[in-house]
């Protein structure tokens, strides 16, 4: 990317790619549920944190995606709220995905996420972004005081 005049790139975590949670059994990274960050997963966004920072690459780091709070059959059959940690099925607080945006827990559980991750390299971390919004699916108005978060002044959400 460097040496292409390129200085930044969008990560999303997701549980196939570094997430930091997720159910147990369920993608790629050593998860153990909300709450429980998986440290195989954290590692590698550290090194990947360590690496743009040293080659002036600024990072968007994106929480989750739209299937993980999708319910129903979504075109590629990327809906994951039958997995996602948060679901009450799975242990979590939530009776459906519309609750994520307006459960405190979800809420403390991803401020946290964003507040603790890879202090190391904080100039390689341009912005947070959550990224669970879908056509398919009717968000409550709580949602927008994510946009509002003491999380940081560099988080931006989709919903």
């Amino acid at each position: 990317m460097k040496r292409n005049g390129a200085n930044f790139a969008r990560i999303w975590l997701v549980r196939w790619n570094m997430g930091l949670e997720w159910t147990k059994g369920d993608g790629n990274g050593m998860y153990q549920g909300i709450g429980r960050y998986a440290l195989d997963n954290a590692w590698r966004i550290d090194e990947l944190l360590r690496l743009a920072e040293r080659n002036g690459i600024y990072l968007m780091l994106c929480l989750g995606y739209h299937g993980e709070l999708a319910d129903r059959q979504l075109y590629f059959g990327e809906q994951a709220w039958d997995k996602n940690p948060y679901n009450r099925k799975n242990g979590g607080p939530c009776d459906k995905p519309a609750d994520f945006w307006t459960n405190p827990t979800p809420n403390g559980f991803t401020s946290n996420a964003c507040a603790t991750s890879s202090p190391v390299t904080p100039t390689a971390r341009m912005c947070w972004h959550l990224s669970f919004g879908t056509k398919s699916m009717r968000l409550p108005i709580g949602c927008g005081r994510w946009r509002n978060s003491s999380a940081a002044p560099t988080f931006t959400v989709t919903c």
